[in-house]
């Protein structure tokens, strides 16, 4: 598999907003991606190659001492060779676990073949105004 060319970190732009906005599971969330980017909580990064992807990381630290690197939200292609680079990423930064939360059976199966396991279950309920 090809390796990934680059991996940009960038501010919040026009472009990123797009492909957000783009996507129903992100969309939902831009108001929230745009400020951590903006409040530096969290980095958007853009790869670039045969990954074509935005991801928002956040590198969590808890009281225990230990530190999470989080994979808050991406929109892109070839998610296998993301998490190749992420897993490295995180070792350098010596976080002691990765973490995100997956909508997509496809991506479920890619990080579980990974080595990645279920974790916290989260459960959601719509509530609508009648």
């Amino acid at each position: 598999m090809a390796a990934v060319e680059e991996i940009i970190p960038v501010p919040w732009c026009q472009e990123a907003e797009a492909a957000f906005r783009s996507h129903p599971d992100t969309a939902e969330d831009l108001d929230n991606i745009r400020a951590e980017i903006q409040d530096e909580t969290a980095q958007l990064l853009r790869f670039t190659g045969p990954a074509d992807m935005w991801l928002v990381t956040r590198l969590e630290r808890y009281p225990d001492g230990k530190r999470e690197l989080v994979l808050v939200n991406a929109i892109g292609k070839n998610s296998r060779l993301v998490l190749d680079v992420c897993e490295k990423a995180a070792r350098r930064l010596q976080a002691d676990s990765l973490r995100c939360h997956v909508r997509s059976r496809a991506l479920m199966r890619i990080l579980e073949a990974r080595g990645w396991q279920a974790g916290r279950t989260v459960y959601e309920k719509a509530l609508t105004n009648v």
